[in-house]
């Protein structure tokens, strides 16, 4: 059998210790067999950084930026106790933090799923893929020595010099909580009445009409002005139990700052939920049918034939995407399906 073929060659990053042995194996076992494999080899390991003064782990990062594709075994960051284990010069940057601030932006980490090998929560069934950035971290952190009693702050101001109000765990891409007391502080005191779950107007509009035999009939109804948590905006603290969120909507990142709803995985450190006053109609019925001619009707000893085509949960046109699932009024709950019915009616 022919060997895949590779046309853009891999960086190569050896680790430290055990991960060296493994790496070997994966590729003996699992890779040289069945790829032709290229690589451009980098020894990552602490006596190789030491003899290079770490240049090797800036050469390796470089090639990354030139191939766009490397693996990296797990690399040894020395404390003081490594320094006479390994008789180093210095206590060596981890290798981490050194090839992410040259690859820049923001590095995923995803598993790669092996079956045989199941998650330790079963229902979890797609890959979780982290996100970090590439920047600052604890790799880059600066120490200082203070006074005992000093207190270090963080202090935002809005373009206009006013402090904004501290929120407790608030992230980029967090819901923004209004500060309604106005004392600088969100917490239970700013909770505010913003109207009643009881819509302003509800509808309801049928009508049936009627030429010769046939006739046809429909169904409307409709809801405005009610209040209701927008479970879209919520999605992102829920994934169905397997890690997964809805394909299709607009969450906050950094190049979507005016998206409505918060970046995904973002967990509120108060309880609170998403309102929007809800608009939407349905139209619930229409059919359509045929009444059989009544003389061949009494011929065969009935009183009417009725013939009639059905489709149940049309459409619907809403402000809010879930309803657009019709009676979904829960983002979990299961929506009500549409359905063709086509039916018969004898009369004796």
């Amino acid at each position: 059998m022919a060997k895949i073929q590779m046309k853009t060659p891999l960086v190569e990053m050896d680790g430290d210790e055990m991960t060296r042995v493994l790496w070997q194996w994966i590729k003996d076992i699992l890779l040289t067999p069945y790829v032709d494999l290229k690589t451009e080899y980098y020894d990552l390991g602490l006596e190789y950084r030491e003899k290079t003064k770490d240049q090797v782990t800036v050469d390796s990062a470089n090639a990354t930026k030139k191939y766009g594709v490397a693996v990296k075994c797990a690399t040894i960051t020395p404390n003081a106790a490594r320094m006479p284990e390994y008789n180093l010069s210095q206590m060596w940057k981890s290798p981490n933090g050194t090839i992410r601030a040259i690859l820049d932006g923001t590095v995923f980490r995803t598993p790669i799923l092996v079956k045989g090998v199941e998650p330790y929560i079963p229902t979890w069934t797609a890959p979780i893929t982290i996100a970090r950035h590439a920047y600052g971290d604890v790799y880059k952190n600066t120490e200082m020595q203070v006074e005992q009693g000093s207190k270090c702050e963080l202090v935002c101001t809005d373009k206009d010099g006013k402090e904004v109000a501290h929120q407790t765990g608030a992230t980029p891409g967090a819901a923004k909580l209004e500060d309604v007391d106005g004392n600088g502080v969100i917490d239970s005191k700013d909770r505010k009445v913003i109207g009643s779950k009881q819509p302003s107007f509800t509808m309801s509009m049928g009508n049936r009409f009627s030429y010769k035999d046939l006739y046809f009939s429909f169904l409307f109804n409709g809801v405005f002005g009610k209040w209701m948590t927008d479970n879209v905006a919520n999605i992102s603290s829920y994934t169905f139990g397997s890690g997964n969120y809805i394909h299709g909507v607009k969450y906050w990142t950094p190049e979507t700052p005016d998206a409505e709803v918060v970046s995904p995985g973002y967990q509120a450190s108060f309880s609170h939920g998403y309102y929007k006053k809800l608009n939407y109609v349905q139209l619930r019925n229409i059919t359509l049918g045929y009444r059989v001619n009544q003389k061949f009707v009494r011929r065969i000893g009935l009183s009417a034939i009725d013939v009639n085509f059905s489709v149940n949960n049309v459409c619907a046109f809403s402000n809010m995407r879930q309803m657009l699932n019709y009676d979904n009024t829960w983002f979990a709950s299961f929506p009500t399906a549409r359905s063709y019915v086509l039916g018969l009616t004898l009369t004796f």
